[in-house]
């Protein structure tokens, strides 16, 4: 399994437009690739910038190679002048532990796992209080494993 981590950053007023582009049009797209496993989306709220760290998951470097073959980020045109900057590679690593398997293992209902998979979480303080402004992050599985 292959990691490809790959960072953008929007201004605040570009960022909701951003994450919903990714939601509904972008990653649904990944998903038809074959040999992609899902994606992590994490966000981080800053006073001139918002960072989006994304995490998509591979079966094996063909398949990465095959989404973009030289490593570069792949920006959908659209989502292109919603950034300030971005990486214009993306970073691979081995994946030497993958929640996917517990997610997708057969014992939990279908129910259960589209609730894990569509759910979204935000990251709490070790107080158990959410955190707010910039040192909020949300964390979101999307995609469902086949």
């Amino acid at each position: 399994m292959v990691l490809r981590v790959w960072r953008g950053y929007t201004a605040p007023q570009d960022a909701d437009t951003y994450e919903a582009m990714l939601r509904e049009t972008i990653l649904p797209g990944i998903h038809r690739m074959a040999g992609y496993r899902g994606a992590y989306l994490a966000r981080r709220n800053g006073d001139q910038e918002v960072e989006f760290l994304t995490l998509t998951l591979w079966e094996s470097m063909d398949a990465v190679r095959a989404f973009s073959d030289d490593g570069r980020a792949v920006i959908h045109d659209a989502a292109r002048p919603l950034f300030i900057h971005f990486d214009e590679y993306s970073v691979h690593y081995d994946a030497t532990f993958v929640p996917w398997e517990e997610i997708n293992n057969h014992s939990l209902t279908n129910g259960v796992r589209q609730h894990i998979l569509l759910g979204c979480w935000t990251s709490a303080q070790p107080s158990g209080e959410q955190m707010r402004g910039s040192a909020a992050m949300s964390l979101c599985m999307t995609g469902i494993p086949h």
